[in-house]
């Protein structure tokens, strides 16, 4: 019995530093931040909704937190995954948007990337219906599994010269009516429609 107890504590006390290692470190202006580089000062967007209110927002580049300016390189997965963003804009320190982000919000408008955005995670856009026109960054390389899956009033689609892989891109939406693809090689592309 007390081993059986000490082996039940022990498995308690790793379940709780796991989920204390998953929450965010620090927020800021209603956002919430995880560290994912201390020598860099490198953190992940690491919020689940949009903060409340709030319909345009542009994603800060840099935060400081304890007298420590941190750069906001990428987003956790179910960033702002909900909320009531109209407009979004998204900084070019940003390489990577992660599973699920923007993923149940439905009001998007309208979207700009920066230059240095180089993968979009799966579902990342699932439900993007008001957009009408994306153009991607020259930098973004990936799009993963169905990132735009419910994007069902998007029309016109630019790729840069960079783009590699476009996975399921825009499987089962048919109000798609143009794709420009700036690449020289072309991407592989996995079922667009």
């Amino acid at each position: 019995y007390q081993t059986m107890k000490k082996t039940l504590t022990l498995c308690a006390a790793l379940c709780c530093s796991v989920l204390a290692a998953t929450a965010a470190d620090f927020r800021v202006d209603d956002l919430s931040y995880t560290i994912i580089d201390n020598v860099n000062h490198y953190v992940a967007l690491d919020t689940t909704h949009s903060p409340t209110g709030i319909t345009e927002l542009t994603i800060p580049s840099t935060v400081v937190y304890n007298s420590t300016t941190y750069t906001v390189t990428q987003t956790a997965e179910y960033c702002f995954a909900s909320g009531s963003l109209t407009k979004l804009t998204i900084p070019s320190t940003i390489d990577s948007l992660k599973y699920y982000f923007c993923g149940d919000q439905t009001g998007i408008e309208e979207v700009n990337f920066s230059e240095g955005l180089d993968y979009i995670g799966d579902q990342a856009f699932r439900k993007l219906q008001k957009v009408e026109r994306l153009t991607f960054p020259n930098s973004l390389k990936k799009i993963d599994e169905y990132a735009f899956i419910g994007a069902t009033g998007l029309k016109h689609v630019t790729f840069g010269p960079e783009i590699e892989k476009l996975h399921y891109f825009y499987k089962g939406n048919t109000t798609l009516e143009s794709i420009t693809i700036q690449a020289i090689t072309p991407p592989t592309i996995l079922l667009i429609n």
